[in-house]
């Protein structure tokens, strides 16, 4: 759960934690977003992460329409490594992009 000004602002997650190539996700609400309180979350959870559990890379997923998320996750050290259609809708197009473990320097 994600916190900001004591209200509900968002919840991100980890998720295959032992497949050696665990997923991260993030989820903003509408009323939270543009306060940089997902580049702030994305930082400091994978920070934590690349520093606490063992693991290939980290990945991160996200529709190519979510601009801000890419714009997020493109900040960071991360390689743009997939993209594939979403089985369930045809609409989405994921991008897959992953994390290595490597010093991540604060965001301004």
């Amino acid at each position: 759960m994600i916190l900001y000004h004591q209200q509900f602002a968002g919840c991100c997650g980890l998720h295959d934690i032992k497949s050696g190539h665990p997923n991260f996700g993030l989820w903003i609400k509408k009323e939270a977003q543009n306060k940089q309180i997902g580049k702030r979350v994305v930082h400091f959870a994978l920070k934590w992460i690349l520093e606490h559990i063992e693991q290939e890379y980290i990945r991160y997923r996200v529709d190519q329409r979510n601009v801000r998320s890419i714009k997020i996750i493109e900040d960071f050290p991360a390689i743009l490594s997939d993209s594939a259609e979403n089985e369930k809708c045809a609409t989405f197009k994921i991008l897959e992009y992953r994390v290595v473990k490597k010093k991540i320097n604060k965001p301004s």
